[in-house]
């Protein structure tokens, strides 16, 4: 498994999937199924806990170390230590704070004839950027420093503010951009998995790869199955109307609490299996911009 260093976010997709790719579940049993979601939310907890410590590093002297870390085994390992049967307070989870729509975003998932593969994520943050254009190219203007923490302040999509991410001369901010690629010791699996949507992108790539790696989903039902999302700040986790709610109410049970909301993240996905059969999708929540290309 593979994706780009910190600034980005990879590193938080990664160390969800090596979480969760260390239990057994079985997928036709509700209990099981409850518990891959259980362990889902928590593992993305713990990781955007570690998220709070990275940022550029030309600035912050361990980024890039932390983010090996937490991709390691023996921190998935530790981890799932810490996963208990209930969820808990947001100091267990750890971090580094400051007191307290998929937007300009888009992902694109290749998998070629020779079984290159490529997921790249290009962004101007939010809608329309600044909202200023170049009067000379036409170029419409990003508003990336929005990623960027203000100290007291949370950003627009409410992560709090992290001294790692503090603004200086120079430096580059923390983007929550994650595309990764994800093959076998064999190469005869292969994923190229990517997303849009801000701070959900990170966990929504990781819900996809560890239900095709955990529960034996295709691809297509991974991207298109309803979704959870839980940044530890806010501790609410985020679900689409459409979840089960059979599993909500014994995931509330286990001390969760839930907020509705219409899902910002879309993905795009390409899986090549044993076969040498290509099979993507593209995320139904873009409407009509939703079909994968073939070549």
């Amino acid at each position: 498994m593979c994706g780009a260093p910190p600034p980005s976010s990879a590193a938080i997709a990664m160390a969800i999937i090596s979480i969760v790719d260390g239990y057994d579940f079985d997928k036709t049993k509700d209990d099981d199924l409850e518990l891959f979601f259980h362990r889902y939310i928590e593992a993305s907890k713990f990781a955007y806990a570690s998220r709070s410590w990275l940022g550029d590093p030309a600035f912050v002297a361990n980024s890039t170390q932390i983010a090996m870390n937490i991709t390691s085994k023996q921190w998935a390992d530790w981890i799932r230590t810490r996963i208990t049967d209930v969820t808990h307070d947001t100091d267990y989870y750890g971090g580094s704070f400051g007191p307290s729509d998929t937007h300009g975003t888009t992902n694109i998932a290749i998998i070629d004839a020779d079984g290159n593969a490529v997921s790249v994520t290009s962004t101007i943050n939010l809608f329309f950027g600044a909202k200023v254009a170049s009067p000379s190219t036409g170029v419409v203007w990003n508003d990336e420093m929005d990623d960027f923490s203000l100290p007291g302040r949370s950003n627009y999509f409410d992560f709090p503010p992290s001294p790692a991410n503090y603004i200086e001369p120079g430096k580059r901010m923390m983007s929550s951009m994650s595309p990764i690629i994800i093959r076998n010791t064999k190469d005869e699996r292969l994923y190229a998995i990517g997303g849009a949507g801000g701070s959900e992108i990170s966990t929504t790539v990781a819900l996809v790869a560890s239900q095709c790696l955990r529960l034996d989903r295709t691809i297509k039902e991974a991207l298109d199955s309803p979704r959870l999302h839980n940044q530890l700040l806010p501790n609410c986790t985020h679900y689409e109307g459409e979840f089960p709610s059979q599993f909500l109410d014994r995931l509330r049970n286990r001390g969760h609490t839930f907020c509705r909301e219409d899902y910002e993240a879309v993905d795009t996905g390409v899986f090549r299996g044993e076969s040498g059969y290509v099979y993507a999708n593209s995320d139904w929540r873009k409407g009509a911009e939703s079909s994968p290309a073939g070549y």
